[in-house]
């Protein structure tokens, strides 16, 4: 086979029997009218966007991001699919390419987003702190992600069918396990907005002011205002280094900024 890999970062034509699935998003659901109107698209116009892939073997390549694409290709009947060919030694690069592309375009569904990111500290590439850090994000915004995914496969589905913003996510994981499909029956069925589900909330606890729930929101935001302005720093060049604790009581940082730069 010509050696493709020499001639990274140009678009060539690679035969389909010799592109391998992106083995973190290989098993993505994808629906098939979804992928027929693509298939359709490309049939008529082409690929007009080639796929991403690193070079593995002199045989093989894997994708690292445009895997329905690569169906939908495949589909239309392309046996030679365009495609460039990016660096990388590494598998970190394949797990992490598609998250980042699809957190910069803001194409993730953020339940499917919270996968990614599940699946990423499952391959034991990363820690959080270290994957938060190749996607510029704190290892707060990661573990508010994760906790998406305590929420019930049903409730999941439901949250994902009906459209409802992460928001209402979050309202559902302030609740009692036990309460969680009543409340999302009540958003749903009286299109509760954020507020109204929040105060929906309240009710069910006995609450009538302020709640655990805000408290919780304002925490978050004050965390990631810390976490971002440390990244600031670091990112104009200023020395900076952020060492934090988690306890069952409290959360502690300690913040060291060099006089000299």
């Amino acid at each position: 086979m010509k050696n493709y890999y020499q001639s990274a970062g140009e678009i060539v034509l690679l035969p389909k029997d010799a592109i391998r699935s992106n083995p973190f998003r290989e098993n993505a659901a994808y629906g098939q009218s979804e992928l027929e109107e693509l298939s359709d698209s490309i049939q008529m116009n082409g690929l007009l966007e080639p796929l991403n892939v690193r070079f593995e073997t002199e045989e093989t390549f894997r994708i690292v991001s445009g895997e329905r694409r690569f169906r939908a290709a495949v589909m239309a009947g392309m046996t030679e699919i365009p495609c460039i060919i990016v660096g990388g030694e590494t598998g970190q690069i394949v797990s992490l390419y598609p998250l980042i592309v699809h957190l910069q375009q803001r194409k993730l569904h953020y339940l499917d987003e919270a996968v990614c990111i599940r699946d990423l500290l499952d391959g034991e590439c990363f820690t959080i702190t270290s994957l938060a850090q190749a996607l510029s994000k704190s290892a707060v915004y990661l573990a508010e992600k994760l906790k998406l995914l305590t929420l019930s496969d049903h409730i999941r589905s439901e949250v994902r069918r009906s459209g409802l913003s992460e928001d209402y996510a979050h309202v559902l994981l302030q609740a009692e396990e036990s309460q969680r499909e009543s409340l999302l029956k009540r958003i749903l069925d009286e299109e509760l907005s954020v507020r109204e589900a929040e105060q929906a909330l309240y009710r069910l606890n006995g609450r009538q002011g302020g709640s655990k729930v805000m408290i919780f929101k304002d925490l978050t935001v004050f965390i990631n205002t810390v976490e971002h302005a440390v990244e600031t720093m670091r990112s104009s060049g200023v020395r900076a280094e952020m060492e934090r604790t988690d306890t069952e009581d409290y959360i502690e940082y300690n913040v060291r900024i060099s006089k000299t730069g």
